[in-house]
């Protein structure tokens, strides 16, 4: 996967505001390894993955349904971000 950005994570929160509470953990690491395809895919062939994009989360996540932006980070936005953030410093390549 690429280096994560801001709006990566946005996106990717959004996704997961859009999964049952018990699947959210699942949805990250699915959206992490969806990513992490499309970056290989994209430094073997020179081109975009055909479903999950460029090796960004943001591009992975864009495939999935999502929730409506909402202006505030309510306290599910929050939950959401914070096990996007856990789940995300896991070291997946050990």
């Amino acid at each position: 996967m690429r280096p994560v950005q801001l709006a990566d994570l946005e996106v990717a929160v959004w996704v997961l505001l859009a999964v049952p509470v018990p699947a959210r953990h699942q949805m990250v690491i699915q959206l992490y390894q969806e990513a992490s395809i499309a970056e290989q895919y994209r430094k073997t062939t020179g081109k975009l993955h055909p479903l999950y994009g460029n090796g960004t989360l943001m591009s992975a996540a864009q495939k999935h349904a999502m929730m409506p932006r909402n202006a505030f980070c309510d306290p599910d936005y929050l939950r959401c971000m914070a096990i996007l953030a856990t789940e995300l410093s896991v070291d997946r390549d050990r």
